[in-house]
């Protein structure tokens, strides 16, 4: 189950870049950074839906989105893929938990997964928090780490959810009940991040 869920997430998430897409265009004329992006975002995943909010930001200028896309760079590597990376094994071990009918083994993996990746979240948070100074070590250009910081520090806020999404989703999909995650993934994305960014992305409204 785990395994069609995840080959089933792309098709779902290609329509929604795509109708995010031509939304983008019908806005304002796309730049040539812009297109390179449209032609380059792959989503593998739900959680992985930012990557088409970065079309938002072609319209101001090269350092922005490439601070951006650097920015989530950065918090696949530094953070997203830690914690998948730790999460791997309650997959194997409460869907055999369940399949052995050990229902209240499925809950403390569960919760134990969930309060260790928690814990897991402070040093991420720090790590991102510092992200322009750790950047700027590495050689990068100071405008493209100030702008990878700023987008860093506003997903600060949504790095708690992180661990949740992910262990409940686990938790469901191995006792068979994959819909409630790709519901709420489809919701999330296509009701309330493109509106949002498209609102925030507006300068002249809200300056």
């Amino acid at each position: 189950a785990k395994i069609i869920c995840t080959l089933a997430w792309p098709s779902c998430i290609a329509n929604l870049t795509f109708l995010s897409s031509m939304a983008v265009m019908a806005v304002r004329a796309p730049s040539r950074e812009l297109l390179l992006l449209l032609s380059h975002t792959s989503v593998a995943s739900p959680a992985h839906g930012g990557a088409t909010l970065l079309q938002f930001v072609g319209q101001f200028g090269t350092d922005a989105l490439a601070g951006a896309g650097l920015g989530f760079m950065w918090l696949n590597v530094s953070g997203q893929s830690i914690l998948y990376g730790t999460g791997m094994g309650l997959s194997t071990l409460s869907s055999q938990a369940f399949g052995a009918k050990n229902y209240r083994r499925v809950g403390l993996l569960f919760q134990r997964q969930l309060v260790y990746q928690s814990l897991l979240c402070v040093p991420i948070a720090l790590c991102w928090w510092h992200t322009e100074s750790i950047l700027i070590f590495f050689g990068q250009p100071p405008a493209v780490a100030f702008y990878s910081a700023e987008y860093c520090r506003w997903m600060l806020p949504g790095l708690p959810a992180l661990p949740w999404f992910n262990n409940l989703n686990v938790f469901l999909v191995s006792q068979r009940i994959p819909r409630p995650s790709m519901l709420v993934a489809l919701f999330t994305n296509l009701c309330v991040s493109m509106p949002v960014a498209y609102v925030l992305s507006r300068p002249e409204r809200l300056g």
